[in-house]
């Protein structure tokens, strides 16, 4: 057994909801090729699929909620700190402020 198999078979939906959440929170960091091997285990019968389907969308629910209340709580001040660190940040003005006028405008 390969060690990244034996890894994930050791500490199983713990590390997928873990790989996922930081992932979805930003974290550059792949998440498919656990998910693959998530999958092939499923498939042989080592792990739950449904256990593991749960883990990765509990955690995708807990990232995106987490995005979700900071850009309603500091969401301006959250855009004007990424626009300052992009390689291009009047680009990324001009697309933040036409998306919000967008959204505001329905």
């Amino acid at each position: 057994m390969e060690l990244p198999t034996h890894i994930l078979l050791l500490y199983g939906y713990w590390l997928i909801f873990g790989w996922v959440l930081v992932t979805l929170l930003g974290l550059p960091i792949p998440v498919t090729p656990v998910l693959l091997a998530a999958g092939a285990l499923t498939r042989d019968g080592d792990m739950n699929p449904g256990l593991t389907f749960i883990a990765a969308l509990t955690a995708a629910l807990l990232a995106d909620s987490t995005w979700y209340w900071v850009g309603r709580k500091y969401g301006n001040h959250f855009l004007k700190i990424l626009c300052k660190i992009t390689l291009e940040p009047t680009n990324c003005v001009r697309k933040s402020e036409v998306s919000f006028g967008q959204r505001h405008a329905l």
